[in-house]
């Protein structure tokens, strides 16, 4: 767990403590943490300091981990890894870890955040750089959408790998990245680094506005002009250019709504009504196209937004989000525009409080009305969270007072009113926090609505149903409220599954069980009663193809096949799922009509769905085995057959087509006439099976029409798996399409025995079959009947060079008919004599007479051959 809190100074790094503190949720991962009441209690221990390990992982293995959950905590765990780092910034959440090869913006998801209460300044300092370091990953922060880490050591724990001077350019390219925003409406000194690394820097301006020697930014007198620095950057051989491009001066007013627009870390320009009260530094405006969120330290706007609620206002800030909220931080400059009529709130009850269909009311005045109030707690820091219920969609909002910010009288009275079993209507700006919030602040408008018995009744039954989910697959407890909004509530069941006193739930140890709870709700004169029905016991098997791979699951079913090479096949009424195992005594336990009980994890190989297994129960013997599955009407289609993966399943007319057999496998292709497609039943020599049911296999014969019944596996699609409990029996009435399929088959399998050589070069004589091995007529021709005689198979050389023949091989059974056609080239290719080339010559005299024109070389003929001038 992750210790939130300063060490005591009486404790030193490498100490065993002992801790204890509240305990609670950090991003899914547990924390221990401290009140301003009750701090961390800290002492020595006595146990033996065990060496933490730091197993080496990649920033690619880190983003491909499951995401944690608040049912899947995370356990915090060292790492060692090999990264760039990358600083985006100045502030605690902008140092990252990237990989070594990372170019460009950064990219949360290919990335690991630093911490800022860990040393994230060692880190820091080492901006661009390549190292090794060990961390400790502590979690996902969902709001920041990146994996964080801590680290605990120092400095010189860190491995710089060393750069070239090029990527030291890189380096400083990168550092020079966040020096300038886009935009800037106010005077500005910047210090303008001249050296980074050892990398010299000089600078220079295409506008006077910006000095490069003392690193001062001006306004303009009116409007705005665009502005381009640029950096040259040397180190030894190696130089590079950043270039940074900016506009200055007045920004010109947006609407709220193409603030909204505009990309996060820009400057926007907008005026709106105040409608909110702080709520611990956020506050909201309005104008008539949408609301945002301002949020501000400052203790100067915090006074300036307090004092014009209900103004109008006009604020230049930065585009900010947090947690899904649309925002407006650091706020540069700020003025009252004047008096404003407060912009009426919308009602969105008719949205039933869901989050696509909210957000584009997000930082808008609303109004939510009959939400029921279900719990109200106080936590240690003093903060309260409201929970309100919306009875018509089943759902509920959070209503939360942060306690750092006082409430006025009135405020506090309002609050302290509100309790459970109220029914409240709301009127607040529409907050976020990953997904719709409302913050109460002195400006929160709440009203009790008074409600008649029956409207009561009404709204607890809403509640009781809202307890039970439809399904549970594992033992749990329920809190069943027995006094809603005034109205009492008694359960009671039939079920041993469920106990209505203690709202157990517990699971059968066969099956699964349909379990009725009744509510009958009482008050004054009035009653009402709510059914509800639910099913327990573990999952069905037809959910595994959509659960997540590597997934912990438990289910049961009846063993319905022989092993395939560690591999058995269980099946419920849903669905069918291979047992993958080695283990010898699941094996013994996986016999066929056994129905088990399989707990493991979930693995999907080459589409076959498959749970290799931990655990293995027999929970009952000698099962009727669940009926095969006729298929015929699939059409040997994947689409259609996933649907009976893993089933038993039986195929009629079935025409073998082919056999073939390798070094672990005997296969079969079974060809169904009317789909006009084949698939494989594959047997794996590598596990054995009785003789007698081996031999039905080796028994087959290409054109063999068969019903086969067994299971339906996959290996990037279907196929049957042969084994001891498979049925493989003649057809029998065939039907009219398979045995026509027969004759096709047969003069196939003829037609693919034939070959004929390719080339001939002496005079010989071809074998050219008459017929099949399967009784089929065979008939040849010849495109030059004078070269190859289609009836002897005598060849007859040309006369010269070479001639290209086509036979032709017609093969015929019954009314199939299968063309087969062979190249041949017959005869000696001419050999062509090259000449000689020029270069067996050279010039070994030239001659110029001294009167004339005449002249003259002489050649030698250095080898003596003969030579084509």
């Amino acid at each position: 767990a992750f210790v939130y809190g300063a060490l005591p100074t009486d404790f030193e790094q490498g100490d065993v403590i002992n801790v204890e503190g509240f305990v609670a949720q950090y991003f899914n991962a547990l924390q221990i943490a401290g009140t301003p009441t009750e701090p961390i209690y800290v002492v020595p221990s006595t146990a033996t300091a065990t060496e933490v390990a730091y197993p080496v992982m990649t920033i690619e293995q880190v983003n491909a981990m499951p995401l944690p959950s608040a049912s899947a905590m995370f356990n915090m765990m060292p790492i060692t890894v090999t990264a760039r780092v990358m600083v985006t910034g100045t502030g605690n959440y902008d140092v990252f870890l990237v990989p070594v090869d990372h170019e460009g913006a950064l990219v949360k998801s290919q990335a690991i955040m630093i911490y800022y209460k860990s040393n994230i300044g060692a880190i820091r300092a080492l901006a661009g750089q390549k190292i090794e370091i060990e961390l400790v990953l502590i979690t996902y922060r969902t709001n920041d959408t990146v994996w964080t880490a801590d680290f605990l050591q120092t400095a010189d724990d860190i491995t710089v790998i060393p750069l070239t001077d090029a990527e030291w350019i890189d380096v400083a390219k990168e550092s020079l990245a966040t020096t300038f925003k886009n935009e800037y409406v106010l005077d500005k000194t910047f210090t303008l680094p001249t050296e980074i690394e050892g990398v010299a820097i000089t600078w220079a301006s295409d506008n006077v506005l910006f000095d490069v020697a003392t690193g001062e930014l001006t306004m303009p007198a009116t409007g705005q002009e665009t502005i381009t620095v640029t950096a040259s950057l040397s180190k030894g051989d190696a130089t590079g250019e950043y270039t940074a491009t900016f506009v200055v001066g007045d920004k010109p007013v947006q609407t709220i709504a193409a603030a909204l627009e505009v990309a996060l870390g820009d400057l926007v320009h907008v005026q709106g009504v105040v409608t909110s009260s702080q709520y611990y530094r956020t506050f909201f405006i309005q104008d008539a196209t949408g609301g945002i969120a301002v949020y501000t330290s400052d203790a100067d706007l915090i006074t300036f937004l307090t004092t014009n609620y209900g103004q109008e206002v006009a604020l230049i800030g930065t585009r900010a989000a947090y947690n899904g909220l649309d925002q407006i931080s650091s706020t540069q400059i700020y003025t009252q525009v004047g008096e404003a009529t407060m912009p009426t709130a919308v009602n969105i009850d008719s949205f039933g409080l869901d989050a696509e269909a909210l957000a584009m009311y997000q930082g808008q005045l609303v109004e939510l009305t009959g939400l029921a109030v279900t719990a109200v707690v106080t936590d240690n820091f003093g903060n309260v969270t409201i929970t309100l219920y919306d009875a018509n969609s089943n759902n509920s909002v959070t209503l939360k007072w942060d306690s750092r910010v006082t409430l006025s009288t009135e405020a506090a009275a309002l609050l302290a009113t509100i309790a459970v079993d109220d029914v409240i209507d709301v009127v607040t700006p529409l907050a976020w926090s990953n997904g719709p919030f409302l913050y109460f602040t002195d400006s929160t408008d709440v009203t009790e609505q008074v409600l008649t018995d029956a409207q009561r009744i009404a709204l607890a039954k809403a509640v009781v149903e809202s307890y039970f989910d439809a399904e549970y697959n594992e033992e749990t407890t329920l809190s069943l409220g027995t006094s809603l909004f005034g109205a009492t509530v008694v359960y009671d069941t039939a079920s041993t599954y469920f106990d209505v006193a203690t709202g157990d739930v517990t699971l059968p140890t066969i099956g699964r069980e349909t379990v009725t709870v009744t509510a009958t709700i009482t008050l004054g004169t009035e009653s009402d009663t709510a059914t509800i029905e639910f099913v327990v016991g573990v999952i069905n098997i037809s959910t595994l193809p959509t659960t997540a791979d590597a997934t912990i699951v438990t289910v049961q079913g009846i063993v319905t096949s022989g092993e395939y090479n560690n591999t058995f096949f269980i099946q419920d009424a849903s669905g069918a799922v291979a047992i993958y195992t080695s283990n010898a005594d699941f094996t013994l336990a996986l016999v066929v009509g056994n129905l088990v009980e399989v707990t493991g994890e979930l693995d999907f190989y080459s589409g076959l769905v498959e749970v290799k297994p931990s655990s293995i129960t027999v929970l009952a013997t000698a099962q009727t085995l669940p009926t095969p599955m006729n298929v015929d009407t699939a059409d040997l289609d994947d689409l259609v057959l996933i649907d009976y993966q893993s089933q038993v399943v039986i195929m009629t007319n079935m025409v073998v087509q082919s056999i073939s057999t390798g070094s672990n496998n005997y296969s079969v292709f079974l060809y169904n006439a009317v789909a006009d497609d084949s698939i494989e039943l594959r047997y794996d020599v590598r596990f054995v099976i009785s003789a007698p049911v081996l031999a039905v296999l080796q028994g087959l014969v290409v054109g063999d029409i068969v019903d086969v019944t067994s299971v339906l596996s996959w290996y990037n699609g279907a196929q049957l798996v042969y084994t001891e409990t498979s049925i493989v029996v003649d057809t029998a009435v065939p039907s009219a399409a398979a045995l026509a399929a027969v004759d096709t088959i047969k003069a196939e399998s003829d037609a693919a025995e034939l070959s004929v050589v390719d080339t001939v070069t002496e005079a010989t004589t071809l074998v050219l079959p008459a017929a099949g091995t399967f009784l089929s007529t065979i008939v040849w021709t010849s495109s030059d009947d004078l070269v190859i005689d289609p009836t002897t198979g005598v060849v007859t050389l040309p006369a010269v060079g070479t001639v290209d023949v086509t036979l032709t091989a017609t093969v015929t059974l019954n009314a199939a008919e299968v063309v087969v056609t062979f190249d041949v080239t017959v005869g000696v290719p001419e050999v062509v004599v090259e000449p000689t080339p020029f270069r067996d010559l050279i010039i070994s005299e030239y001659v110029e007479p001294s009167t004339g024109n005449s002249k003259a070389i002489e050649l030698y003929n250095v080898y003596f051959t003969t030579v084509d001038l």
